[in-house]
């Protein structure tokens, strides 16, 4: 095993990082760790593709034509290549092109011949897998856990029993080569025991059954070799994008030719058939294995270009760093990681000691430890890991069983969280003090050493160093100082701020996720909010909305009224260019793009803003729009992604850097939450999250808008919104503010104005 002090010294050679800079060029300054989820394609990967599509025709690979015939050449041709790079050919195995590792998994569910046989899956598998129990044609259905399976499939115990006497039925028995969520690696040698295997069979009540193995090698395969000349599981399920990134949509079937007979296809498609007929129930299949399994059209384009991909594996083979040694280090590092107190940083979710790479691979999982001992959310990590370009993934990972598993989670339990409404994908990370979920990073073939020591130095900066020292910007602080009085912040109204509720300001946005704009002293409410407020938005050339989640300088295009006029003005912060735009939006083309899954229809802005867009951000092909008052079936007027205004009040502001125990410049920190309303008074920090109504004076009265939910707060509260710095401290701010809209009517006739530094009142919502 080699020592902390020898893995410090491993440094990337500079042939590797000669590889790097051509072949990955686009991974730039990210920090790529989740080659699990995705594999990163290579630039002669694409290339190559490319030069091909462009040089070649390729036809309808069920035609009879020479195009067609040449493309059915190039695509057996990939078959082939398949087979080798797995170490077998056709005689032995053959391979049925799907749409991904998920789609192989479900046809052996579907076509699989049990005949009574049973079907037993191990507890730590791809929920595709604990998906085929809805479509296995048998009843006895088992889960297998991890520590049963070691001690009953390690300890072999051959079957007395003749195969050639066993009766009709037919077991399956389904499990990892690696799992996607430890990165535990399961004997390959359970592929070719398990059907021979007494105790095994009689457990599962399959003892005069047929036992066959459906191995999920979509994980393994990302960096491991598979040979099935020595291990020879009756059906493969593999995915090529995790494999080398591109194409995506595209995986394999692969299935041993003694083992076929199981599956019984019973749907066909085009291609399939020797015959069939319209007006009598009456078609025969084709002979081949993989011409009955192929429905419709295979993504012939895409299997034809595979072969680019196989090359770049074979490149990163022969030589660089293996992904084991970089998550062998990264494990040992972990283990090293505590606080002044002892407390260590790191919970790591492991079943080997990262000895070897025959039983451990390219995962590393575990959660973060406050100095306290109490967990970080994985999301305010992913928070900050987006901030520094780091791509891990966080969650369950797609794989329940281990994840219930590691965090100690019951049934129970899990039902519990669901009912307190967290779902696979959100980010309620933390519940009743316990996480939902952890963190996962994965290496593959074109990380190296400084993807590892980039990492470490981003958990020891915005972790371990801020326990005690807590850094923002050029501000520093040490221990239990408080932040600096609100003074100055209340613009002319701070004398009487204590006596009684005030609206102290109010910021719109115009320009989705750009700077805002403070209003002075009025502004008009309409039935869609604010008055321009999130009226416009910047798309990309693909029409995908532009935030700082993507480019955190959006937040230095200022914008600015001048109503006179009919012109709103932006300007870029750091160059002091301006550009004007109309605000009257006749005569200017229609466009469309979605926000949070909304389709929206808007008024293009034209080429000389969205030249100057283009020149201030460094992008290419940006285009500014403005919605259209018909934009989506929900009537929705503004490109605001919630509600129609987010309140925050100076009490839990004030609240929040006491928590921090740092010190901002407190508009600062107020313009991090993005908030319209900003209001403040004689209530106790978070005392909003029980309101129910919020009633603001108005030159008409009183308004009266309804409280609809908190709000979750993004990685947004980590950009400083003057300056687009990020911030280097974990924030532990998850649920910030409070969502609000009209609970009141707005005619065209009568404007209605809100006046800063006017009273508001609220009403609280009644205890059931």
């Amino acid at each position: 095993m080699i020592s902390l002090k020898e893995l410090n010294q491993l440094e990337t050679s500079e042939e590797e990082k000669t590889w790097r800079r051509t072949e990955f060029s686009h991974l730039k300054d990210i920090c790529y760790l989740d080659y699990t989820g995705a594999g990163v394609y290579s630039q002669s990967q694409m290339n190559q593709t490319i030069e091909q599509l462009k040089e070649n025709i390729f036809s309808h690979p069920h035609g009879n034509s020479v195009l067609s015939d040449f493309c059915v050449s190039e695509i057996d041709q990939m078959r082939t290549k398949i087979l080798q790079y797995f170490n077998t050919d056709s005689d032995h195995y053959s391979v049925i092109f799907t749409s991904g590792a998920t789609s192989a998994i479900k046809t052996v569910s579907e076509y699989f011949e049990f005949n009574e046989g049973s079907f037993i899956y191990l507890t730590d598998n791809h929920t595709s897998v604990l998906g085929m129990r809805e479509l296995v044609k048998t009843n006895q259905i088992y889960s297998f856990s991890v520590d049963d399976a070691r001690n009953m499939l390690n300890e072999f115990k051959e079957s007395q029993e003749n195969v050639e006497n066993m009766r009709h039925s037919n077991s399956l028995f389904v499990y990892p080569a690696e799992s996607n969520f430890s990165g535990t690696k399961y004997p390959l040698s359970w592929c070719n025991t398990v059907h021979r295997n007494h105790v095994f069979k009689k457990h599962f009540k399959c003892s005069r059954s047929n036992c066959f193995v459906l191995l999920d090698a979509a994980t393994y395969c990302g960096s491991n070799m598979l040979d099935l000349k020595q291990h020879q599981p009756d059906f493969i399920s593999i995915s090529f994008y995790k494999m080398f990134g591109y194409p995506t949509g595209l995986g394999a079937l692969i299935v041993k030719q003694k083992s076929a007979h199981v599956l019984n296809k019973t749907f066909y498609g085009g291609g399939t058939v020797k015959i069939s007929m319209a007006n009598e129930n009456f078609h025969i299949k084709k002979d081949g294995l993989f011409e009955k399994f192929e429905d419709g059209t295979v993504n012939y384009l895409a299997i034809i270009s595979l072969k680019y991909g196989f090359d770049t594996m074979e490149k990163k083979r022969k030589s660089f760093t293996n992904a084991f040694e970089l998550s062998q280090y990264t494990y040992f590092y972990f283990k090293q990681l505590s606080y002044s107190n002892g407390q260590p940083l790191v919970e790591l979710y492991h079943d080997t000691d990262y000895g070897e790479s025959k039983y451990q691979g390219n995962i590393v999982n575990f959660n973060l430890l406050h100095k306290d001992g109490t967990y970080y959310g994985y999301s305010e990590v992913q928070n900050l890991a987006n901030l520094k370009k780091i791509q891990l993934r966080t969650g369950c990972h797609c794989n329940p069983g281990s994840c219930q598993r590691f965090l100690g989670l019951s049934d129970i339990t899990i039902k519990f969280h669901f009912q307190q409404g967290h779902i696979c994908g959100d980010d309620k990370d933390i519940i009743d003090g316990k996480p939902t979920g952890s963190i996962r990073i994965s290496y593959g073939h074109a990380s190296n050493w400084d993807d590892v020591k980039y990492f470490l130095s981003f958990l020891n900066q915005y972790f371990l160093q801020q326990a005690d020292f807590v850094s923002i910007g050029d501000i520093c602080l040490i221990n239990n100082q408080r932040a600096e009085s609100s003074k100055g912040f209340f613009l002319n109204h701070s004398d009487n701020i204590n006596k009684e509720n005030k609206l102290v300001s109010i910021y719109i946005y115009p320009v989705k996720a750009c700077g805002f704009f403070k209003v002075e002293s009025k502004w008009e409410v309409t039935a869609s909010g604010l008055k321009f407020d999130r009226q416009w938005m910047i798309i990309t050339h693909s029409g995908v909305p532009l935030t700082q989640k993507l480019e955190k300088n959006l937040c230095l295009v200022q914008p600015n009224f001048d109503i006179t006029r009919n012109i709103m003005t932006l300007c870029y912060k750091s160059s002091g260019s301006t550009v004007e735009i109309g605000i009257d939006n006749e005569g200017l083309d229609l466009c469309t793009s979605k926000v949070c899954s909304d389709k929206i229809t808007g008024f293009d802005c034209g080429n000389a803003v969205a030249n100057w867009l283009d020149e201030q951000l460094n992008r290419k092909g940006l285009r500014l729009i403005r919605i259209s008052k018909r934009s989506s079936k929900r009537n929705i007027n503004s490109f605001s992604n919630m509600g129609q205004y987010l309140l925050i009040t100076l009490p839990s502001i004030q609240a929040q850097l006491e928590n921090l125990n740092a010190i901002f410049e407190l508009e600062n920190f107020v313009n991090r939450f993005r908030s319209n309303f900003v209001v403040s008074g004689q209530f106790e920090a978070n005392a909003e999250n029980d309101w129910d109504q919020v009633l603001i004076e108005t030159n008409d009265g009183l308004l009266s808008f309804q409280v609809t939910s908190q709000c979750t707060r993004c990685q947004y509260i980590y950009i400083d919104q003057e300056t687009a710095l990020n911030t280097d401290v974990p924030l532990g701010i998850k649920k910030f503010g409070i969502y609000i809209h009209n609970n009141f009517t707005v005619e065209d006739k009568n404007k209605l104005f809100i006046f800063v530094g006017n009273t508001f009142y609220y009403k609280k919502k009644r205890l059931e």
